[in-house]
């Protein structure tokens, strides 16, 4: 519902992504779903390297606002919720950076052949089979939310510049 997206502690342009204008809550439908996803793994990013539990973040009692006021009482320097936003991606994309250089490619995101051939067996999609072109556009989606090459899965050089992590080598991000 309407009140239920404007109660969430999310950047408006990102609730607009999402939930579109007006918002609407639809969970059988992938519009919006690659920059949810992204989302949620920034904040738990961030959230993980604070040492605190995503509990309440993953239920949505607790937001980046209030993860940025927690950082600055901790730091005694004001951080505000996007540079929280921003810490969480940046080890989003460092973490990335390790997987590819172990050797994980956009081949290793996709989801496993049964997905594309069997109908769900129970619950409200019941019978439904989920569409390998669907998938593949929101993966494109994704990438594209996080400024990786839609071909590869690899942060691009320009995300890496805008994370501030440009001297890291993406064939060898720990070096």
């Amino acid at each position: 519902s309407a009140a239920f997206v404007a109660a969430l502690d999310m950047f408006p342009p990102v609730k607009a992504a999402i939930y579109g204008t007006p918002p609407r809550v639809d969970p059988f439908t992938y519009q919006g779903k690659a920059r949810m996803i992204k989302w949620f793994e920034d904040l738990f990013s961030a959230v993980n390297a604070l040492g605190l539990c995503i509990f309440p973040a993953d239920k949505l009692a607790l937001g980046p606002t209030d993860y940025a006021d927690l950082l600055s009482s901790f730091l005694g320097q004001d951080v505000q919720p996007e540079d929280l936003m921003s810490i969480g991606e940046r080890i989003f994309t460092l973490q990335r950076l390790f997987l590819i250089r172990e050797g994980i490619s956009r081949k290793d995101d996709s989801w496993p052949a049964r997905f594309f051939a069997e109908s769900m067996p129970e619950g409200p999609a019941r019978g439904a089979v989920v569409s390998r072109e669907t998938i593949e556009k929101v993966l494109d989606e994704y990438y594209d939310a996080r400024g990786w090459s839609r071909d590869t899965g690899c942060p691009t050089t320009q995300t890496l510049e805008r994370l501030g992590t440009k001297e890291v080598d993406k064939s060898d991000p720990l070096t």
